[in-house]
């Protein structure tokens, strides 16, 4: 439950700091041209939902890293589709990777998307996953043990290249949802697939 309730947290922050802030477009010249060519363009996300529930999206993906409390931080993708204005979004995607010390920008390499608790590799990023349908009034997570689960790793998240400015990518992941009355019997209601491919700006490149 601490891990749960850390990660709304981090969720918390770094939706407001991105979605909050009225900042410039990435500076064009820090921007690979080839970047849009064969996948999404800077700034844009394409997902694909099965499962459980079947769905396409699109929407503005950014990244940056943020202070959460205490000795908390956080570095994470978020995704939605606020355009043309924030507060205004149906649904959201966040990837965080947290830890006790302040976290550095990955490099391009493909990490799990699952639990920070359970890791063979302490010292590469596990990112959670989170996915918020505003529209149906659920909260996916990619956590588990949240009732009762084993601890484990339900899919990748891959850094295909990595600048100040742009991060190019994709991502694959189970994320699951469950009633109050279902978690108590350590099942979980929902489970869908999320899948997509990505292009995050950071709203702060100059």
């Amino acid at each position: 439950m601490k891990h749960v309730n850390q990660l709304f947290l981090s969720l918390i922050v770094i939706s407001v700091l991105l979605i909050g802030c009225d900042s410039e477009p990435t500076n064009p010249d820090e921007v690979d041209p080839d970047i849009g060519e064969n996948g999404p363009k800077p700034g844009e996300v394409t997902i694909s939902i099965s499962g459980d529930v079947e769905d396409e999206k699109t929407g503005t993906a950014l990244f940056s890293g943020a202070g959460v409390g205490g000795n908390e931080h956080s570095w994470g993708i978020h995704i939605d589709d606020s355009d043309p204005g924030p507060h205004t979004y149906n649904f959201q995607l966040l990837f965080t990777d947290t830890d006790e010390e302040p976290i550095d920008q990955p490099e391009a390499g493909t990490y799990n998307i699952g639990n920070h608790v359970h890791t063979d590799d302490p010292d590469s990023p596990v990112f959670t996953g989170a996915y918020s349908d505003h529209e149906a009034g659920f909260l996916y997570f990619s956590l588990t043990e949240m009732c009762g689960g084993e601890y484990a790793h339900t899919g990748t998240l891959t850094i295909d290249s990595a600048t100040e400015a742009v991060i190019t990518g994709s991502f694959e992941f189970d994320a699951f949802y469950s009633n109050a009355e279902d978690c108590d019997e350590g099942i979980m209601t929902t489970t869908i697939t999320i899948a997509g491919e990505f292009a995050a700006e950071n709203p702060f490149a100059q």
